[in-house]
């Protein structure tokens, strides 16, 4: 949605339009939907208005969706970040002596044929 490329922004808003009873189901992804529908409404509002159209149509339909909307935690489960962090830097920091198959990286393996 980023793009200034006139086919993927018409795609994206096609897209949008009809994965729109599914998608958004998060406040967080709704506020950014809303945002940058409304920053295509407004850069394309005097250069492409079948653009402008798509996006107005598809931000008018987000809007009665808003009721609709949940907050993340009641989505799903959101861990705290600060206890996994130092877990994280543990467990790599005592991996770094095996490799992917399981092996210490100084031993070799020894293949016969």
């Amino acid at each position: 949605m980023d793009s200034d490329d006139y086919i993927q922004i018409r795609n994206v808003l096609r897209v949008l339009t009809v994965l729109l009873p599914i998608y958004p189901k998060i406040l967080s992804f709704y506020s950014a939907l809303e945002r940058r529908i409304k920053n295509i409404c407004t850069a394309e509002k005097n250069r492409r208005h079948d653009l402008a159209a798509l996006a107005k149509s598809y931000n008018g339909q987000l809007t009665l969706k808003h009721k609709d909307m949940i907050e993340e935690s009641r989505f799903h489960n959101v861990p705290e970040r600060t206890a996994t962090t130092t877990t994280t830097a543990a467990t790599s920091s005592s991996n770094n002596n095996t490799t992917h198959s399981g092996m210490k990286k100084k031993e070799k393996a020894s293949f016969t044929l």
